[in-house]
């Protein structure tokens, strides 16, 4: 234990909530002891905190006496008033705890987990490489849909690549590459979101009314273009802000991002993740419900006007066509949208860190690019293509068979004719 004081002291005492900065509070007593440390009893020695020489030593004392720790590791980041002193360090008040003995089963168990998740996002990512790769090397999906979706991979790899540094050398990597790695996580993951975003309105644009089967190429290219624009600057200049603002402290210390201060990411204690990340994330996902909303309004109207057309119409053909695209968006959207959504909202709705929840979400996010495989490679038409393509370099592989195949009527036909001919001949 530690030794009473009779000296007055100054301790500012503060309430904790789930996911929320503390809050100071005003309490009468508290069962916690200010004074020596020197009958604290540690079999590996002691060692005390001190914020005015190093920003991540903060603490709070807690209105039931215990120590919190905003920069400790996940799960073990308070400390009960019975195993910590409070003692006097010049002219503030600084507590003194033990090192602690070993690895808790908490910290082995924390450290596996991320371990798990960055092998699965390895996994994930082999998958995106593919995906892009075979629509970089298929001529024939080089389309408007096909440029958009390549773009939404690329973005999805790249956040994959950063989150897997991160999650396998977070601990050992020097504080201001940890930082850069925590805004390049934001700014690909916000460009992925917004290039899905962008895919959402596409698919919206092109149901808004029965355009020209064939697309021009140079409208094609205004629409990337713009496209581009929005989906790679707006996700840049979040970023940028998000910069400014931790490095110039622009705004109340609640919410603050503090990048790479305890992670290569935002902390957990300030309103940062939400404000430079949940929040343009969430608008974008509820963007992409009304897109679909509005998509399928158009996609039954036009129905009904197609059915006044020649069965046989380029308007019918492009529909048909259309409407493969939306499926295959909307396979997309659930899966990226929906448990990104769940994410953010068990975020603030739920208590406790280790759930099995939070697994589950964590799973799906991490079979993301295996399922992104499966919607957009997986396909007859792509797979046709893809034979296709590898016939053109190695003509001996997947030999195309003949494009008509003669019915058993042509073949008498000719037979008959042939012989015709003969006896005529004769």
């Amino acid at each position: 234990g530690c030794e009473d004081s009779k000296v007055e002291f100054n301790v500012e005492f503060y309430s904790l909530q789930p996911r929320k900065p503390p809050i100071p509070t005003v309490i009468s007593s508290v069962g916690i002891a200010v004074g020596s440390s020197s009958f604290l009893q540690c079999e590996n020695g002691k060692y005390n905190l001190d914020p005015m020489t190093s920003p991540t030593d903060a603490f709070y004392v807690t209105s039931t006496g215990d120590l919190f720790m905003p920069y400790a590791p996940l799960n073990i980041n308070t400390t009960n008033w019975k195993d910590f002193c409070l003692e006097h360090l010049e002219d503030r008040v600084v507590p003194f705890l033990c090192f602690p003995n070993s690895r808790t089963t908490i910290e082995i168990k924390e450290t596996l987990h991320y371990r798990v998740i960055a092998y699965g996002l390895i996994v994930s990512s082999v998958f995106l490489l593919i995906t892009f790769l075979v629509y970089a090397c298929l001529p024939s999906l080089h389309n408007l849909h096909g440029q958009t979706l390549m773009c939404h991979v690329a973005a999805m790899l790249a956040a994959y690549s950063f989150l897997v540094i991160s999650q396998l050398l977070s601990s050992t990597l020097n504080p201001q590459f940890c930082m850069v790695i925590g805004f390049a996580i934001q700014c690909f993951f916000l460009a992925a979101f917004s290039w899905l975003n962008v895919i959402c309105f596409d698919i919206w644009w092109t149901f808004g009314a029965i355009r020209s089967h064939v697309a021009k190429v140079e409208e094609s290219r205004r629409r990337f273009l713009c496209y581009s624009l929005y989906a790679w600057l707006l996700p840049l200049s979040i970023t940028s802000g998000t910069f400014f603002v931790d490095h110039f402290k622009l705004f109340p210390e609640s919410f603050l991002p503090k990048m790479g201060e305890r992670y290569c990411w935002f902390t957990r204690d300030t309103h940062g993740k939400t404000l430079f990340f949940n929040l343009p994330v969430m608008i974008q996902i509820m963007t992409n419900v009304i897109f679909f909303g509005l998509t399928i309004r158009n996609c039954s109207k036009i129905k009904s006007e197609l059915q006044q057309m020649q069965s046989n119409s380029n308007a019918k053909l492009k529909y048909h066509a259309d409407i493969n695209k939306l499926a295959m968006n909307t396979k997309l959207f659930v899966v990226m949208g929906l448990t990104w959504a769940c994410e953010v909202s068990t975020w603030y709705f739920q208590n406790g860190d280790d759930s099995y929840w939070w697994y589950i979400l964590d799973a799906a996010n991490i079979f993301q690019g295996f399922f992104i495989f499966l919607i957009f490679v997986i396909k007859k038409k792509v797979i046709r293509a893809i034979k296709m393509r590898i016939h053109e370099i190695i003509p001996l592989c997947f030999a195309e068979p003949p494009k008509h195949r003669p019915s058993t009527s042509t073949i008498f036909t000719t037979v008959a004719s042939s012989s015709s001919n003969s006896s005529q001949k004769k």
